[in-house]
């Protein structure tokens, strides 16, 4: 099956959802969040890489097809079956906690040997700490 085909086949798929499925519409749902997801080919490297996506194709081709099938996907507010989903992860990028450790991750630990760095200064740090302690103990 090419990539043409299961974009015409998921797009039939969602038509027939939103003409015949008046309550649940999953694979509709599905397309509007994986779109919103899959933003750019860099967002779906990020998600074949957790395993979310097997892709076969290029990143760019399912970014670009992913964006065309979710144009095509209606979005209903008051039916979505994954808003919960959306109010966690809205909850979760508002915490001021997340945002420092997203910003700290990206900006001051972003390889492995910032990270060391830090591990070393804060041990030798300790040392110094209990060296000094341990010097005014002895000296009085």
């Amino acid at each position: 099956m090419t990539t043409g085909d299961k974009l015409r086949t998921l797009g039939n798929i969602i038509a027939f959802e939103q003409c015949h499925c008046i309550e649940d519409n999953y694979i509709n749902d599905y397309v509007s969040i994986m779109g919103r997801f899959a933003n750019t080919p860099k967002d779906v490297e990020l998600l074949v890489e957790f395993g979310i996506f097997e892709t076969a194709g290029t990143t760019s081709v399912v970014s670009s097809m992913i964006t065309k099938l979710a144009s095509e996907a209606l979005f209903f507010v008051d039916r979505f079956c994954y808003a919960t989903l959306c109010e966690e992860l809205n909850n979760f990028c508002r915490s001021s906690w997340n945002k420092w450790k997203a910003y700290l991750r990206q900006n001051y630990f972003n390889t492995p040997w910032a990270s060391i760095s830090v591990i070393a200064a804060v041990v030798l740090l300790t040392l110094t700490l209990i060296q000094t302690v341990c010097s005014v103990i002895s000296a009085t």
